[in-house]
């Protein structure tokens, strides 16, 4: 569907769209272990992004690409770019996916006040209309960035399995995989 996609949105000259599902191609096909091939569709998606302007998806697409960076300065500089453009003002959905990209790819980099940064620009734009997926979102952020950062106590663990129960119950298999490991550390101690 994803590659129809692309292929009616380049015969419609719909820049926007061919945008959005090479940026959804290069997500899935991460999934899936195709690194390369999704590095090449997080790419495109900038590129068309750019030619067609960069506040439809732009934000979004460079979360995507954002996650094939190969040094920190390069990804940080990417992420900036893409909160630049949420600060100067953009389609909503980007007000999602940037911090939600963002707040993952700090928890990796164990950038912790990068997480907390994306989680308060997430729990800031919902603040007036709480979604569960962006509470979760943040939540989550912010609980692993904790555990990360070595508090370990029974408030954390009551609090990343409450998370990881969410998780399972609306099925966000892939938020579980860091609940899982931190939670995984409790038996090796």
């Amino acid at each position: 569907h994803l590659d129809r996609s692309v292929d009616l949105s380049r015969r419609m000259s719909a820049g926007n769209f061919e945008a959005q599902a090479l940026m959804l191609l290069a997500r899935l096909l991460a999934t899936q272990g195709e690194t390369d091939k999704a590095r090449q569709y997080a790419d495109d998606a900038v590129s068309v992004a750019r030619n067609v302007g960069m506040t439809f998806i732009g934000p979004t697409t460079l979360a995507q690409q954002a996650k094939f960076a190969q040094h920190a300065m390069q990804r940080r500089a990417i992420l900036k770019e893409g909160d630049d453009i949420l600060d100067s003002g953009c389609v909503a959905h980007n007000q999602f996916w940037l911090p939600f990209t963002g707040i993952d790819l700090s928890l990796a980099a164990h950038e912790w006040d990068e997480v907390e940064r994306y989680a308060k620009r997430l729990e800031t734009f919902t603040r007036s209309q709480p979604l569960a997926w962006s509470d979760f979102v943040i939540d989550r952020g912010r609980a692993l960035s904790t555990w990360g950062q070595g508090n370990r106590d029974k408030s954390m663990e009551t609090e990343l399995k409450r998370l990881r129960g969410i998780a399972e119950g609306v099925g966000l298999k892939p938020a579980l995989i860091d609940i899982e490991s931190a939670l995984a550390t409790l038996r090796t101690v």
